[in-house]
């Protein structure tokens, strides 16, 4: 199975239970595979983020073919703003990263790293100031172990959040994210999904918690 295959299968399990979903913030869109997805369930702002230059034009010209409320965004996304090297790969860029590859190489011999770029890293915040995600509360993060990195650079906008869709990678990629990175950041939300393979690489879907008055107090004791 490949990363956006992984993305793809929990994605279409959770998403018919969702409520009030006002739009989608897809960070590690390739070509915008679930765009169908989500307008299927009535979702029709989405933003896209995406590192590789190589296949910005054919992501924008699909995703527009299938929905008027997409906007697409060039975009590498780490921890903080950096000069950073994006490794992309032989399957379309399907498995391209910031990370090396570690583990994929072996599960995936076919997949070669084919070119690496020079390219400029931002955050989330940064981007959020500059786009506006208020209206996108639910994330999908699928960028090929950078996921941690990704939430980390997103203090400031994680609030905007209700739904959180996160692959992990462990070993596919070195210091690729894991599940327990993961749920170190998400402190106020609550895992509802969950599926891992044999290899120890998945994802986790994430739903806000609303705490009553009482329930806020009950965990600042902890």
């Amino acid at each position: 199975m490949t990363d956006t295959q992984m993305v793809d299968s929990l994605l279409e399990v959770v998403l018919p239970a969702l409520r009030g979903v006002t739009g989608v913030l897809h960070i590690g869109a390739h070509l915008g595979q679930e765009a169908e997805l989500y307008r299927d369930h009535g979702i029709n702002r989405v933003t896209w983020i995406e590192a590789n230059h190589d296949i910005i034009l054919d992501l924008i010209k699909h995703v527009a073919a299938i929905s008027s409320g997409s906007r697409v965004i060039e975009a590498a996304v780490g921890r903080y703003p950096h000069r950073g090297r994006l490794h992309k790969t032989s399957d379309g860029g399907a498995s391209s990263s910031l990370k090396e590859s570690d583990r994929h190489s072996s599960l995936w011999p076919e997949i070669s790293v084919t070119d690496i770029d020079e390219t400029d890293v931002t955050t989330i915040d940064l981007l959020h100031e500059k786009h506006d995600f208020r209206e996108h509360n639910l994330w999908v993060l699928d960028i090929q172990g950078g996921e941690v990195d990704a939430l980390v650079s997103a203090l400031d906008s994680l609030h905007i959040a209700d739904y959180i869709l996160c692959e992990f990678t462990g070993e596919l990629y070195r210091h690729g994210s894991c599940p327990s990175e993961i749920d170190r950041m998400m402190l106020d939300f609550t895992a509802t999904a969950a599926w891992m393979s044999d290899a120890g690489f998945g994802e986790v879907f994430y739903q806000r918690i609303r705490r009553s008055g009482l329930g806020l107090l009950s965990a600042a004791k902890r």
